[in-house]
C-alpha cells in the first residue's frame, strides 16, 4: 500500500518535468496545483485509511481477545466459586446432622441410668418408731443368741448384705434364722445360723427377704412350723400353710421376734427393721 503511493507520486513529478518549457501562469500554476493534488490525495487518504483500518482492527482484535481472556477468567472463577461453596454446603449439613443426633442418643442413655435406683450392698438394720427408734439391731453373730435392739445390750452392731438370689439376710458367713420352740405358733425369735443349723424338723428355718432400697422397712416371711416336744429338749416339726411376717421386740432388752399378723403378746411392740447404709459395722465372724 505505502509502495504504490509512492510511485505515483514519482510518476506525476517526471511527467511534470519532461513537458516543453512553457511561461507559468496562472492556470498553469493550477492545473499543477490540481494535479498535483489529485495524484496526491487519494494515495494519502488510502495510507490514512489503510492505517486506521489495521489500527481499527488490531484493536478489536485486542479488546475481543481481552474480553474474551476476561469472560473466560470470570467463567472459570465463577465455575471453581460455585463448586466449592456446593461442595462445603453439603459436608458441613452431613457433618452437623450426624454429631447432632450422636448426642442426643448419649445424653438420652445417661438419663436412663441416673433414674436407675441404687443398688444396696451392705447395711446395717436400724430400729423403726418405737421406744428402740434408730437404735442398731445387735448380735454376736452365734448361732442360738437371739438379736437385740435394746440400748443396753452391749453386743456389737453387725454388717449386713442380702443374697438375691436366695433373698436371704446374711453378716459374714451367717443367715438370719428363725427359731420356733416350745410348740409356740404365733412367733420365732431370730437368731444367726448356718446351713448345718437350718433344720425344718429342729424348727429352725431361714427368713427369706425381698432385695431392700435405703431406708426401707425390711420384708421377709418364714413358714409357720407345728412342733412337738419329744422330751430332753427334743422336738419335731413340720411346716403349715400359714406364714409369720412382722417383727415385735421385747421388753427394755429389745429381744426381736418375728411374728403373725396382728400379733400381740406380753410386754411386746411391734418394730419395723430399718436399712440403714449410713450406719453401717464391720461383720464379726
Amino acid at each position: 500500500m505505502y509502495t504504490r503511493a509512492f510511485l505515483s507520486l514519482a510518476v506525476g513529478l517526471i511527467g511534470v518535468a519532461a513537458s516543453p518549457c512553457k511561461p507559468l501562469t496562472s492556470a498553469s500554476i493550477v492545473t499543477s496545483a490540481a494535479s498535483t493534488s489529485s495524484v496526491a490525495e487519494p494515495t494519502v487518504s488510502t495510507s490514512v485509511e489503510s492505517a486506521v483500518t489495521e489500527t481499527s482492527t488490531s484493536a478489536e482484535s485486542l479488546v475481543t481477545d481481552t474480553l474474551t481472556s476476561t469472560t473466560a477468567l470470570a467463567t472459570t472463577s465463577a465455575a471453581s466459586t460455585t463448586l466449592f461453596t456446593t461442595e462445603t454446603s453439603a459436608v458441613t449439613t452431613d457433618f452437623s446432622s450426624t454429631e447432632t443426633s450422636a448426642d442426643t442418643t448419649t445424653a438420652d442413655a445417661t438419663t436412663t441410668t441416673s433414674d436407675a435406683p441404687a443398688e444396696i450392698t451392705t447395711f446395717s438394720i436400724i430400729a423403726g418408731s418405737g421406744p428402740a427408734a434408730n437404735n442398731q439391731l445387735r448380735s454376736d453373730n452365734n448361732f442360738g443368741t437371739p438379736l437385740y435392739f435394746g440400748s443396753r445390750v452391749t453386743l456389737p452392731a453387725q454388717h449386713y448384705n442380702i443374697d438375691a438370689a436366695t433373698g436371704q439376710i446374711k453378716a459374714g458367713t451367717k443367715s438370719i434364722c428363725a427359731w420356733f420352740t416350745h410348740s409356740d405358733m404365733t412367733k420365732a425369735y431370730i437368731t444367726a445360723c448356718t446351713s448345718d443349723n437350718e433344720n425344718l424338723t429342729n424348727g429352725v428355718v431361714y427368713l427369706t427377704c425381698q432385695v431392700p432400697a435405703e431406708g426401707s422397712a425390711l420384708q421377709c416371711s418364714v413358714p409357720v412350723l407345728s412342733c412337738v416336744q419329744q422330751g430332753g429338749g427334743v422336738q419335731t416339726c413340720a411346716a403349715t400353710t400359714d406364714t409369720l411376717s412382722h417383727f415385735s421386740m421385747e421388753g427394755d432388752d429389745g429381744l426381736v421376734y418375728i411374728v403373725g399378723d396382728g400379733f400381740t403378746g406380753i410386754n411386746q411392740t411391734p418394730v419395723d427393721m430399718i436399712v440403714d447404709q449410713a450406719a453401717v459395722a464391720a461383720p464379726t465372724a
